[in-house]
């Protein structure tokens, strides 16, 4: 029988809903940590590999987490041949356990780090375009070349110098 994402994401929402959601965001930080490291074609190829041993998958996993329960978690998608799920897996379990917490998770990209008062500024904005608290994880993206791009509940907001230049350049070569 396969699991659908949707079924994981709601079974680590259950087991999450028993701890506070600071436990639970402290997990998706480190998945999403997990799935940089699983892009990793080597290591991919070992843990999915059917004759590598299912010890040896656990130990590399313990080495490079050091959450138990994300490496429990990993091994079992690498057992039921699922860990090319484990990213619609995380949007899943993001969107319950901040629909639980009545946060709203915002995703921003921007050309280079952002200062305290920046941070505040996006912070402020989405908390009063969303009338929730925000949470924000900013990574930063040099091919933006300026501005920002952020997501959130299925929302884009797209203000950066890359895109414009792509605009500019459709208009005046088409």
């Amino acid at each position: 029988m396969k699991i659908s994402a949707v079924n994981y994401a709601k079974s680590l929402g259950d087991v999450f809903s028993e701890e506070k959601d600071e436990v639970a965001k402290d997990f998706l930080s480190s998945t999403e940590k997990a799935l940089l490291v699983l892009k990793d074609k080597e290591i991919r190829r070992f843990l999915l590999s059917p004759t590598a041993d299912v010890d040896k998958k656990k130990k590399l996993l313990q080495s490079s987490f050091d959450s138990e329960v994300l490496v429990n978690f990993l091994l079992t998608l690498v057992q039921n041949s699922n860990l090319d799920m484990l990213e619609n897996i995380l949007r899943k379990l993001e969107k319950i356990v901040f629909a639980r917490s009545g946060e709203v998770l915002l995703k921003c990209e921007g050309a280079r780090e952002i200062s305290a008062k920046q941070e505040k500024l996006i912070k402020d904005f989405f908390k009063n375009f969303f009338k929730k608290d925000i949470v924000l994880s900013f990574q930063e993206n040099p091919r933006l070349l300026g501005g920002i791009r952020a997501r959130a509940e299925g929302q884009l907001m797209d203000i950066n110098f890359s895109n414009d230049l792509s605009r500019i350049r459709g208009k005046i070569f088409n």
